[in-house]
């Protein structure tokens, strides 16, 4: 009892010194260990292997945003979006007998988020859908959820947008749509009494496409924003009068965004990552490993050599650090993100829980960006409490790992990227104690 307690004081004292003296050294342990006065060591030898995993697909409706275009690169090759939705029936308004149809236009709101070069023309597509847009098992669409779509558009528009564009846009519709529209309202046909009616007869719903863009655009989805506008006028005591007539979007839950990608482009071999089940490790990728937003690109973390530590006994983990490194000029034209989470996972690559602080609030890296020379920037992530708690049970299970991912809502309509540095960059510093 005496002696646990000797070594409880003792460590308690080291402790006290770690937080109070910052001038204490650091002894790097390489091929033997190496101690300091106050028998702290830091060990950074132990093996981190990253690899590449992509999500075979992820629920993309309801988000409230409709994606589209494109985007190319020599680094992740081509991502192609398009966003599909329902139409419904007026909420108001009426159509006398000497009204006149003027036109009709696709109403859309920018978000001011967009990827890719903003500074070209941007021409956007208006096509009908050809089948019902209903829900996998009635509950989500995913980024590979498609409809077949009229080949031939009902609408287009071209402008430039430029970077954090906010306006609202205005796609010309085939008036002869729009002429239809005008007659059934002013009838008060059949088709135009119910949104089911509405999309049985006439509508099924619209895609929004951008073939050949530069860049993707975000359009705020909901029926506020999004709507059909039927433009007509009518005479009051000989002044024109000019009126407007919304068709909404509808169920903003059944909007959602097809999200294709070709990686035949990628300089780095990202061909290799086909399905969530396999795991690229960074030697097949060109070195790298790869977080891709809106893409569904996961970077993953093992330690394979962990177990080692459990050989020498005696020993508490004061801290684990784990630092990557983005590689040098691959994102000098995009915006590192600097909030990331860590997920754990096992040989599946599914997502397990989420690593949180004991506050309650989720762990994020700390972001150290090189503005200056390009080489310094890098993540670097606490993961002690993921650490103690896999070597609790005195095994450390090599198949378990984490996936490393930006926030959820992020992930599936931004597209933030990291291009990892493998090589031997990617570092996990253990601060450790003898006892």
């Amino acid at each position: 009892m005496r002696t646990e307690l000797i070594k409880f004081i003792g460590l308690t004292s080291i402790l006290f010194l770690i937080s109070c003296n910052k001038n204490d050294e650091e002894f790097r342990l390489g091929s033997q260990f190496l101690e300091s006065q106050s028998n702290v060591m830091l060990i950074d030898t132990f093996t981190v292997e990253m690899s590449t995993v992509i999500v075979d697909s992820f629920a993309t409706s309801g988000l409230y945003s409709a994606l589209v275009g494109s985007f190319q690169d020599t680094i992740f090759g081509k991502v192609d979006c398009r966003s599909f939705f329902r139409i419904g029936i007026p909420v108001s308004g009426s159509i006398l007998e000497n009204d006149v149809y003027d036109s009709v236009k696709l109403i859309l709101k920018h978000s001011g988020y967009s990827y890719g070069d903003t500074t070209k023309p941007f021409t956007i597509n208006v096509n009908r859908v050809l089948d019902d847009i209903e829900a996998i098992d009635n509950k989500y669409l995913y980024s590979t959820s498609s409809f077949p779509v009229e080949e031939t558009p009902i609408g287009s528009y071209t402008y430039n947008p430029w970077p954090n564009f906010m306006d609202s846009v205005e796609v010309p519709i085939d008036n002869n749509i729009g002429k239809e529209l005008y007659d059934m309202i002013y009838e008060k046909d059949e088709i135009v009494s119910t949104n089911q009616k509405f999309r049985y007869y006439y509508l099924k719903g619209l895609a929004l496409t951008a073939p050949g863009a530069k860049a993707i655009l975000k359009y705020t989805a909901s029926p506020d924003y999004i709507k059909i506008r039927l433009y007509y006028h009518r005479y009051v005591n000989n002044e024109r009068v000019d009126l407007e007539m919304d068709f909404p979007m509808t169920n903003s839950e059944l909007q959602f965004n097809q999200i294709k990608h070709d990686f035949s482009g990628s300089k780095y071999g990202l061909q290799s990552v086909k399905n969530q089940r396999d795991a690229i490790v960074s030697s097949k990728t060109g070195d790298c490993s790869f977080l891709y937003g809106g893409v569904g690109l996961l970077l993953k973390i093992r330690f394979p050599s962990m177990s080692n530590f459990l050989l020498v006994k005696n020993r508490f983990i004061l801290s684990a650090q784990l630092e990557l490194r983005p590689k040098a000029g691959t994102y000098r034209n995009f915006r590192l993100p600097s909030v990331l989470i860590n997920y754990k996972t096992d040989y599946s690559n599914k997502f397990g829980s989420i690593l949180y602080n004991y506050d309650g609030s989720i762990k994020q890296p700390s972001l150290v960006v090189d503005n200056e020379f390009n080489v310094g920037t890098i993540y670097k992530f606490d993961v002690s409490d993921y650490i103690k708690n896999e070597l609790s049970d005195s095994y450390f299970d090599t198949d378990q790992g984490l996936l490393i991912s930006t926030l959820p809502d992020y992930f599936v309509d931004k597209f933030d990227r990291i291009v990892f540095e493998g090589d031997r960059v990617p570092v996990l510093k253990l601060y450790v104690v003898n006892y």
